[in-house]
């Protein structure tokens, strides 16, 4: 009886070595490399959403007294157009970036905050005003 327990002391240590299972390797350089690129996408999405809902939100929802689409338009002058452009580019990249990461942009900004509420009128010196 001795024995059976002296086997069992020894041969349970010897085959829990057996069964446990290896540490898993570390990452390659390769994979860290590619981590911290898709790290780098994400921060340029969060970056590029931020800018968007601040211009989005405050052309289009400022509560500002004297701060309507109209005015904040108005005030872009002959550049306005260039600042809408701005926007839609922004828009794509972040589209793009989403997409190297399996997303979408609607998984980022809904539809509703990047299509104007009202209709634009781009004119020929760069302006924009509202549709009437």
């Amino acid at each position: 009886m001795k024995a059976l327990i002296l086997l069992a002391l020894i041969a349970v240590p010897c085959f829990a070595q057996l069964i446990t299972t290896a540490e898993p390797a570390p990452p390659t350089a390769a994979e860290l490399a590619a981590e911290s690129i898709i790290e780098a996408i994400n921060s340029e999405i969060d970056h590029r959403v931020k800018v968007h809902k601040i211009a989005f939100d405050t052309l289009w929802k400022n509560t500002r007294e004297g701060a309507t689409t109209e005015a904040i338009l108005l005030k872009f002058g002959t550049k306005a157009t260039l600042v809408l452009q701005f926007a839609s580019e922004n828009i794509d990249h972040i589209d793009r970036c989403a997409k190297l990461v399996g997303k979408t942009r609607a998984d980022f900004i809904p539809d509703a905050d990047c299509i104007p509420p009202r209709e634009l009128v781009f004119h020929a010196d760069g302006s924009v005003t509202l549709k009437p």
